[in-house]
């Protein structure tokens, strides 16, 4: 199993956007309204501009999969926040969101140099939570009612891995 992150390019721009736009995908996003293509559009300009965020296409075995993103990268505070999702239903199941999130722990932890890895997750995404928690992410918060799908509000989970925990998974070579 190969799996490898590489930059967004203005190719992937409407792949991104066709991922996006998935309901198995949406649903799991704060905003889960179909994205039309200025919208996507303003988006991919944005974060191609955006000093404080990273985007990569997840790569598998030489197939495009899905997105990753580190955003919100605060060297003062030493943290950011990741987002990850795999557009290519068939790519679920695998291990595949697994090793991305290893590859952007390596990102946040090591070329970066980050002391904390964050998220928010929608509460009810119980799958995306089992992976985190057997991956040694925290949970070290909720936001009551947060995000409203549909008609009804959401919980969000806040998670966060720290480097310390990072560096104990890996072991010395992760410095």
């Amino acid at each position: 199993m190969s799996t490898v992150l590489r930059a967004i390019v203005d190719e992937d721009r409407e792949k991104i956007r066709a991922w996006r736009n998935r309901p198995d995908v949406a649903r799991w996003m704060f905003t889960d309204h179909v994205v039309t293509e200025a919208e996507h559009a303003a988006w991919f300009a944005r974060v191609h501009g955006d000093p404080a965020a990273r985007h990569w296409i997840i790569r598998h075995n030489d197939d495009d999969v899905g997105l990753a993103s580190l955003s919100r990268i605060d060297h003062h505070n030493s943290r950011c926040f990741w987002g990850i999702y795999l557009g290519d239903e068939r790519a679920r199941g695998q291990g595949i969101g697994r090793a991305a999130l290893k590859l952007l722990s390596d990102e946040a932890f090591g070329r970066l140099g980050l002391h904390k890895l964050c998220a928010e997750v929608i509460a009810n995404n119980t799958a995306a939570l089992r992976m985190y928690d057997s991956l040694a992410f925290e949970r070290e918060g909720i936001l009551r009612e947060h995000v409203k799908k549909g008609a009804a509000w959401v919980d969000v989970i806040l998670i966060a891995k720290r480097r310390d925990a990072w560096v104990r998974e890996y072991g010395e070579s992760a410095k």
